[in-house]
């Protein structure tokens, strides 16, 4: 636990830098699980992009659309995830489009929102190629039978989908 220590040492000596709010867009949904798997390790790469070049990355499609949150299959949820983040990004100088593997219709909403906001876009690419393994493929399927298995969208105590649609 010494890691501890140290990184609450660390964090008192860089406290005092600033670092710049990026709201970052970068796909996520995908018609297969192997382009779902990609597109989210290529999310995480882009916020370790933005760490290293000193700022403060958002990322909604990451941080929404974990297990028991939201779910980005269902019209609803999804929708709910997107107007959030949106609202999160008026808080941000900047919003960082990654475009290595292209402008998905979500990314283009972000877009057209920094637009209308007035917030800097810089567009960006990270330059690799991320593989997908046999196990990651696997290890995702499961993951989602095991969801489906417990009908969390279906949960009375989720009333984020109820809410939503009376909207509607």
């Amino acid at each position: 636990m010494q890691h501890i220590t140290l990184s609450h040492e660390l964090l008192e000596a860089i406290e005092s830098d600033h670092l710049m709010l990026v709201l970052v867009e970068s796909p996520l949904a995908s018609s297969t699980i192997e382009g779902l798997i990609k597109n989210k390790k290529f999310a995480r790469a882009c916020l370790r992009d933005c760490l290293s070049r000193g700022e403060a990355p958002y990322a909604s499609h990451l941080l929404y659309a974990q297990e028991g949150i939201l779910n980005d299959d269902i019209a609803e949820e999804r929708a709910l995830g997107i107007h959030a983040g949106l609202i999160w990004g008026k808080n941000a100088k900047k919003t960082v489009v990654y475009t290595d593997l292209g402008i998905s219709s979500g990314m283009e909403r972000g877009i057209q929102r920094a637009i209308k906001e007035g917030r800097e876009i810089e567009y960006r690419t990270l330059g690799f190629e991320l593989t997908v393994s046999q196990d990651e493929i696997e290890l995702e399927k499961l993951r989602q039978k095991v969801e489906k298995a417990l009908k969390l969208e279906d949960d009375p105590t989720n009333n984020v989908m109820k809410k939503a649609k009376a909207k509607i």
